[in-house]
């Protein structure tokens, strides 16, 4: 097969090139400073995009798959926040597709995007918790087809990352799109794609996972979908859960639909806690990091995105009751009095949700427990494996 050009992976090429060669000191290579200044500036106004599609098998045996990807998704979130390119945090964009259910026609190929591509983190949450399980008719080719085709794949420039999980247990051959020519479709877009399956690693070999994935120049990985790990209950949970109240206190809802979305918030925590309770802390320290973003129905978000030229203009009617009735300049301070008690929640989430990941860590580190084979953990190195590639850096 021919080579293809990739329109992303050059430009990280480029940046890691230029990078390389800035590794010695700066006193012996003139205009390093003036360099990572230029580059800083750069990637300030032009916020890179980190975009993750997922699809996921929801076919009649699938339901250990979908309460990974509703529990786990925080873990995903949470590393990503960790990313940087030049001090500046992507923005990070997810998008869900289903396939393999019989709630779409065979003329669609039993797969839907549920949620076109959305840095609303609690509209990814409810949706998830939304998806059924129903079918028979597993069609990975179709699906990437689809996804590739259908979102709209804006990451583009320095910094830019395009990724693509599909993760299921059925042969990838399967259905009227073959993924041997799907597959290469995706990565001419500029498209990472890594494989999951769920299942024995030999199966997932002999049935097209693992050359779907080195055909897409992306990773392939074998996880067990019923798997739970277990829960061990840590001295900052109590913590976290009074934080979290509070944190929720500090947004101020505007907008037709800016009280439902509050709700909604509301509505996710439980969800997570009621799935699995440590989904509920982890979705806390989500809910800390600027990935967590509502701007279109938090004042405070909107504030500290926009400034405060963007109050001005928002009706009144729409606010929560209490707000309704105060002039403009003070509405700003109680904006900004939110959001100065909300970042530092925020702060104290951050330090205590890094206590509990480190106890946690010795806790399954005494206790044997082996947290290998989940969703999160399949993709966690390919993503960082791929975010280095484009140029991106993690901190610690």
């Amino acid at each position: 097969m021919p080579a293809r050009s990739n329109p992303v992976r050059p430009i990280a090429a480029a940046a890691c090139a230029a990078l390389a060669g800035l590794a010695a000191p700066a006193a012996a290579q003139p205009g390093v400073t003036e360099y990572h200044a230029h580059r800083a500036a750069h990637a300030r106004a032009h916020q890179p995009v980190v975009q993750l599609a997922i699809c996921l098998d929801t076919s009649g045996s699938m339901e250990g798959l979908l309460h990974q990807a509703r529990t786990r998704i925080w873990s995903i979130v949470n590393d990503l926040a960790r990313v940087r390119h030049y001090g500046v945090t992507p923005r990070l964009e997810v998008a869900l597709y289903q396939y393999g259910s019989d709630h779409h026609p065979a003329k669609e190929n039993f797969t839907a995007c549920i949620l076109p591509f959305t840095s609303d983190l609690d509209a990814v949450s409810e949706a998830l918790f939304a998806l059924t399980i129903a079918g028979s008719n597993e069609y990975c080719g179709a699906a990437i087809h689809s996804a590739a085709n259908q979102l709209e794949w804006t990451a583009t420039g320095e910094g830019a990352l395009r990724l693509l999980v599909i993760a299921g247990n059925e042969p990838f051959t399967q259905g009227p799109i073959d993924y041997r020519s799907a597959v290469p479709d995706a990565v001419e877009r500029g498209i990472v794609i890594n494989t999951i399956y769920c299942g024995r690693d030999a199966e997932g070999q002999a049935t097209g996972w693992l050359h779907a994935a080195h055909l897409a120049g992306g990773d392939y990985a074998v996880i067990e979908q019923d798997r739970v790990l277990t829960h061990i209950p840590c001295p900052q949970d109590e913590p976290l859960r009074r934080l979290n109240a509070r944190l929720n206190d500090t947004y101020l809802h505007y907008g037709s639909a800016g009280a439902e979305r509050a709700q909604r918030q509301v509505v996710q925590d439980k969800a997570n806690e009621v799935a699995e309770p440590s989904a509920l802390y982890s979705r806390i320290a989500s809910k800390s990091s600027a990935n967590y973003s509502n701007t279109a129905w938090d004042l405070v978000d909107l504030f500290n995105d926009q400034g405060a030229d963007a109050l001005a203009d928002i009706e009144r009617d729409t606010l929560p009751a209490d707000a309704r009735g105060l002039s403009q300049p003070e509405l700003l301070a109680k904006v900004e009095g939110l959001a100065t008690e909300r970042a530092s929640i925020q702060a104290e989430i951050q330090k205590l949700s890094a206590e509990r990941e480190r106890f946690l860590a010795e806790e399954r580190a005494r206790l044997g427990e082996d947290t290998s084979g989940t969703l999160d953990n399949a993709l966690l190195a390919s993503i960082r494996k791929h975010a280095e590639k484009a140029g991106l850096t993690y901190e610690d």
